[in-house]
């Protein structure tokens, strides 16, 4: 559902009463080029000002718009590295999501099934890399430097700069998590058509991973592909998803 740019905690609560989702996806398409100080704010806001109990918000960013000039290859190199890294925290929350998926499935697993016992251990690896203590402990210092940024008399490039090492870092974790979610596809390939209730499943972890390896291209159609992937992972999570 396309919505204007969130600047207001008013903004998000009207949202959230027009939504009983508790999780929700918000997919920026503007251009970093030409937005980034607006797309910084919308990040700050529904991360810092907008969290309410039991509920659940991601934002991510891919642009949805033809680059204006041609680029080179290692311009829009640098382009992708710099929106992987301002959506890091995006990701980690659909991972936290991907998490409770796990959990209610893991329950329902055979004890003597030898293909879902590979997959369970999968999905025990992923849940511990989430949840671990020290990725939330490096997840609260990022949201620490964000606040920050809005304190008067901070230096706007030293924060920059701490935020590219904090981001980077997430990273690290998330390129763990993403090898384990190949690792689950893989498994599920073979374990599917015996198990059709795990399809779903797979096509989240799919969607995920797509939308997840390549968040910026000269080509406006695979952007919007990659947002319309993200729109059919948060549905298939329950997800209220938003375009701005």
């Amino acid at each position: 559902m396309k919505t204007s740019r969130i600047e207001t905690k008013e903004q998000f609560d009207q949202l959230m009463r027009a939504s009983p989702a508790q999780r929700f996806l918000f997919v920026d398409g503007s251009a970093p080029s030409e937005q980034w100080d607006a797309i910084s704010l919308q990040q700050r806001m529904l991360i810092l000002h907008c969290q309410r109990p039991g509920v659940s918000i991601a934002h991510i960013l891919i642009p949805n718009q033809p680059l204006e000039k041609p680029i080179s290859v290692i311009m829009e190199r640098n382009l992708n590295r710099l929106i992987t890294q301002f959506n890091a925290l995006g990701w980690l929350t659909c991972c936290r999501w991907l998490c409770e998926v796990f959990k209610q499935l893991l329950v329902t697993f055979a004890p003597d099934d030898s293909a879902e016992y590979t997959l369970q251990a999968l999905m025990e690896d992923f849940q511990h890399s989430v949840l671990s203590i020290m990725l939330q402990q490096e997840t609260g210092e990022l949201i620490a430097t964000l606040a920050k940024q809005e304190q008067s008399g901070a230096n706007p490039l030293d924060l920059e700069k701490t935020l590219v090492r904090k981001r980077e870092a997430l990273i690290e974790h998330l390129e763990d998590q993403k090898n384990l979610l190949d690792k689950m596809v893989a498994c599920l390939n073979s374990i599917a058509s015996d198990h059709p209730q795990l399809l779903g499943l797979k096509a989240q972890i799919v969607s995920f991973l797509d939308a997840y390896h390549e968040p910026i291209s000269a080509d406006p159609a695979k952007n919007q592909r990659n947002g319309a992937l993200l729109s059919a992972f948060a549905n298939q999570l329950n997800a209220a998803f938003y375009e701005t």
